[in-house]
């Protein structure tokens, strides 16, 4: 028996993994994988702009880490999520400009 249990509700020790990136290789492959964790609502009023912006970051953050021999989906979280706040030490520049973070 296979048991999948990613947040530990059965507590049974984890003998398998499953890595969602080892199998991207093309763009096409990250927008697809990207559109699992995006949901967009519908409105035929206005125009969807978040949902499809939200899936094309996810896309390229999932495809740089899959590309880059990174083995685990949260890499792209810990890349838009910084640390600790911004440091002034990169004046006069902006603070999302500097890169890496220090």
């Amino acid at each position: 028996m296979w048991l999948f249990d990613p947040q530990s509700i059965t507590y049974q020790p984890q003998r398998w993994w499953w890595n969602p990136l080892r199998a991207l290789t093309t763009v096409e492959d990250a927008h697809r994988l990207a559109g699992h964790f995006v949901l967009t609502v519908e409105d035929p009023g206005k125009r969807d702009l978040w949902g499809p912006a939200a899936q094309d970051l996810l896309s390229a953050l999932f495809l740089a880490a899959a590309t880059s021999g990174r083995t685990s989906i949260t890499w792209p979280a810990g890349w838009m999520s910084p640390p600790s706040p911004p440091r002034a030490s990169c004046s006069p520049r902006p603070a999302f400009i500097c890169w890496p973070p220090a």
